[in-house]
C-alpha cells in the first residue's frame, strides 16, 4: 500500500469516528435555535457539552496516533499517552488496564507513542463484544492482551499486520493494522499475534530499536 493510499484510509477512519459527535453537535444547535421550552434547551446544552467532549477526546487520540504532532516536541509524557488512550475508550465497552504504574517522569518518543496507540486500537478491534485490554508498555517491547467473550482478530487484520493483505481488502478498518505494521517496521520490530483460546488475543511488538 502506498503512503498516499494509507493516509487517505486513515483520514476516512478519522472522519467516520467523528461523524457521531459532530452530528450530535448539529442536532443540539438545531434544538436551541427552534425550541423555546427551557427544559429542552437545557437538554440541548448538555448534548452539546457531551458532544464537544467526545470530539475532543477522539481528536486528541487521532492527533497523537496518526498525526505528525510537531508542536508536541520529540517526546511525549508517558502519563499523557496513557490518559489519551483511557479518555478515548471512556464511553466504550473496552476497559484498559496497565501492567506498569504511571511514572510522571517517564517519556516516550513520538514514534513509540504512535506505535503504542495503534497497537491499542488493533487490540480493541479484537473485542467485538467488549472486554479488557491489558497493556504492557516496556522500553523494548510493547504488548496488548485482549480478553473477553468472543475475542478474535479477523483474518484480514492478521494479514494486514503481516503485510499479506490483498489490495482489494484495504479499507479504513484494515488501515490501522497496516499503519501499525509500518510503524513496527520503522522500529525494526517484529509483530506477533497469538490466539490461545476464544477469549484471548495477544499482540506483541519488539524488540524496539531506537527511532
Amino acid at each position: 500500500m502506498t503512503a498516499l493510499r494509507l493516509g487517505a484510509l486513515l483520514c476516512s477512519k478519522l472522519c467516520h469516528d467523528l461523524v457521531g459527535p459532530i452530528g450530535a453537535l448539529g442536532n443540539g444547535v438545531e434544538i436551541l435555535a427552534e425550541e423555546e421550552d427551557k427544559e429542552m434547551q437545557t437538554r440541548a446544552l448538555a448534548l452539546l457539552g457531551e458532544s464537544v467532549e467526545a470530539a475532543t477526546r477522539k481528536l486528541r487520540f487521532f492527533r497523537l496516533a496518526f498525526g505528525g504532532a510537531e508542536t508536541m516536541g520529540p517526546t511525549v509524557s508517558a502519563v499523557e499517552v496513557r490518559r489519551t488512550a483511557e479518555e478515548f475508550f471512556i464511553k466504550s465497552r473496552v476497559a484498559l488496564s496497565w501492567s506498569r504504574p504511571a511514572d510522571g517522569s517517564e517519556t516516550l518518543d513520538k514514534a513509540a507513542a504512535k506505535l503504542l496507540l495503534n497497537l491499542i486500537l488493533v487490540g480493541a478491534d479484537a473485542l467485538p463484544r467488549g472486554g479488557r485490554l491489558a497493556i504492557d508498555a516496556g522500553a523494548e517491547h510493547l504488548a496488548v492482551t485482549a480478553e473477553g467473550a468472543g475475542a478474535r482478530l479477523d483474518p484480514e487484520l492478521q494479514a494486514a499486520l503481516g503485510g499479506r493483505l490483498d489490495e482489494a481488502q484495504f479499507d479504513s478498518r484494515t488501515a490501522v493494522a497496516c499503519h501499525l505494521a509500518a510503524l513496527a517496521k520503522g522500529r525494526r520490530a517484529e509483530l506477533a499475534v497469538a490466539v490461545p483460546d476464544e477469549t484471548r488475543v495477544e499482540i506483541t511488538v519488539g524488540p524496539l530499536s531506537r527511532a
